[in-house]
């Protein structure tokens, strides 16, 4: 068992929610693991359950079902914070199960036999990061239906996530950047019936309105779920999730900006694996050329989960058969 794993998770979980739910002690723990009860419910509620990259919480119940609602992170990010914020105690545990317990009593080892510097920045799973085509003179149909050129997963500042870039020709283009954004939605299980469900980024930064677009939420299908690479480009897809779209000029440039899925995002979220998002354009999404004007632009800032706060998010509200049975009906 890898430490800081889901199983690691798991198998500690009565420990972490106590120290997540305790009266004042909860304070601290929440702080150190960043959870953001200044932008949502998260620091008024008890969680039922904690994972590398998400958090749950009751809604009630009813005689045959139970509802909750949990919060996916597009990184193990809580993994990360248990490992930087404890780091001296995880050696100091694994220089005794190396040193000592596995030489003199196994009986006494806990398990961090093998401790990597892992969750790590950057390239893990699930990521999210940007991949573009940019350097060119194009039409619309080329640029956007070209091959990727650069991508990176692992900006700790704001980073233009959307991006729409005019040539000085006419009805020419120089740029196209989108975002692909992963969340590990497998604590879901096959049994969850999802009612809804609203994926969340921080924007900050500003926008650029010389190109005008609105921003919405589609699919993806990266080659990897540890890193975005240039050839994820072509691997975006077109179906919208999300209800409504969101203007580049009415971009939040300060807090989140929330696309709340329609019944094609439900559908494509992963209740046993990792639920792939892109975050792009409607003239992407429904290969609608903008109006050009030349050298102008068009943006979205926001934040990657590289940043450490304000991170990516996508808040799913389900229910599940309760213990004494019954057919989930929402």
């Amino acid at each position: 068992m890898q430490v800081f794993s889901n199983e690691w998770f798991d198998k500690h979980q009565k420990a972490l929610l106590w120290f997540c739910n305790t009266p004042i002690i909860r304070l601290w723990f929440r702080w150190v693991l960043q959870v953001e009860g200044n932008l949502n419910p998260l620091d008024k509620v008890d969680f039922i359950k904690i994972t590398p990259s998400s958090v749950r919480w009751s809604l009630g119940h009813s005689s045959k079902e139970d509802f909750y609602r949990e919060e996916f992170l597009t990184s193990p990010f809580y993994a990360r914070r248990l490992y930087k914020a404890f780091k001296p105690f995880w050696y100091l545990i694994h220089f005794w199960d190396t040193l000592f317990a596995n030489k003199f009593n196994p009986a006494l080892n806990f398990g961090f036999d093998s401790l990597i510097a892992n969750p790590a920045t950057g390239s893990n799973s699930p990521v999210d990061g940007y991949c573009l085509r940019q350097g060119v003179t194009e039409n619309w149909s080329t640029i956007r239906g070209g091959n990727g050129t650069d991508a990176g997963g692992d900006s700790a500042t704001e980073f233009f996530m959307v991006r729409l870039g005019a040539a000085g020709t006419s009805d020419n283009w120089s740029q196209h950047i989108l975002s692909q954004l992963l969340f590990d939605t497998s604590s879901l299980t096959a049994a969850a019936s999802i009612s809804a469900a609203t994926q969340s980024i921080f924007g900050e930064g500003g926008s650029e309105t010389g190109i005008t677009f609105s921003a919405c939420i589609t699919g993806a299908a990266p080659a990897a779920n540890t890193t975005i690479v240039a050839a994820d480009y072509q691997t975006r897809l077109f179906t919208r999730f999300n209800s409504t779209d969101i203007a580049n000029g009415s971009w939040n440039a300060s807090g989140y900006n929330d696309f709340a899925y329609a019944a094609a995002g439900l559908a494509a979220i992963s209740k046993t694996g990792l639920t792939k998002t892109c975050l792009t354009s409607d003239k992407d999404a429904d290969n609608s050329a903008p109006t050009w004007s030349s050298s102008a632009a068009g943006s979205v800032k926001g934040l990657y989960a590289d940043n450490g706060s304000n991170k990516p998010k996508l808040t799913v509200t389900f229910a599940l058969p309760s213990a004494g049975g019954g057919i989930i009906i929402i």
